[in-house]
């Protein structure tokens, strides 16, 4: 399956992607240093957001 089939299933479902993106990516925060997972996911920390948003 790739992102954008998995999009249309998600949408068909009734569960918006970037919803769901984010809570991925605070559940990772939660089990991991913040910077670690920055830079795992290509963002750096002079332009990534703050939190909340």
């Amino acid at each position: 399956m790739n992102p954008v089939s998995l999009q249309v299933h998600l949408r068909e479902i009734g569960v918006p992607p970037q919803r769901g993106r984010t809570s991925a990516i605070r559940q990772l925060v939660l089990q991991a240093p913040a910077p670690v997972i920055a830079k795992a996911l290509g963002y750096h920390d002079k332009t990534a957001p703050p939190p909340g948003h």
